[in-house]
């Protein structure tokens, strides 16, 4: 089932809607999402934190009962609920160009997000540094002036690379955003352009 991201005035009820159709237990298994012992709500990991989802024949509007998210991330989250399937990482990463479907939305990306990304950090690489080990991302040390995967769901990472530049060499600054081989089976590549934007916009909300 492909369900179309859907950007409506009202989209999360949209998918709260579809969500009321799936079987709790199948969620659990295709996405790992952890099932109480009670049957009575899910819990994903999402960047390091606790979220609770309600079951599927719950009347609670929304479904993410804690904490409590912006509307863009529970979107995300019901979407990987509704159509993801988690499997295991094999070591490798993917650039978002290497998505299924990605090429109609790669120069978007590219501005959005590695950009964005690129100007908001490339000067300022020690504190970038120290505020991604704050986020509980961990290091990479062989790639660019700085690199971190930080992990958006146990075992979905996104990896950041940095280099400073060199102006007296005119080296522009830039940056690079990967993302663990496994985002294919969970994730559209429109998707991965929201997960850009909601990294950076919790980098930039940290600072």
């Amino acid at each position: 089932m492909t369900i179309p991201n859907n950007k409506e005035l009202r989209p999360l009820e949209h998918y709260t809607a579809l969500y009321r159709k799936l079987d709790i237990t199948e969620v659990s298994s295709r996405t790992r999402a952890e099932l109480s012992a009670d049957g009575s709500k899910l819990t994903l990991r999402f960047f390091c934190q606790a979220v609770q989802i309600a079951p599927p024949s719950s009347t609670v509007s929304g479904f993410i009962t804690a904490p409590d998210l912006p509307n863009t991330e529970k979107i995300l989250l019901m979407r990987y609920l509704l159509e993801g399937r988690y499997s295991e990482p094999t070591g490798g990463f993917l650039a978002f160009r290497e998505f299924p479907k990605a090429a109609v939305y790669n120069t978007t990306f590219q501005g959005r997000c590695v950009k964005r990304f690129t100007h908001a950090f490339a000067n300022k690489i020690s504190k970038w540094s120290e505020l991604m080990q704050e986020l509980g991302a961990t290091p990479v040390s062989k790639f660019g002036d700085a690199a971190f995967d930080w992990a958006m769901l146990p075992g979905f990472i996104i990896r950041f690379v940095i280099w400073e530049g060199d102006a007296e060499d005119a080296i522009a600054p830039a940056g690079r955003i990967l993302f663990s081989d496994n985002f294919v089976t969970a994730f559209s590549a429109e998707d991965l352009a929201v997960i850009g934007d909601i990294t950076i916009n919790r980098m930039k909300a940290a600072v």
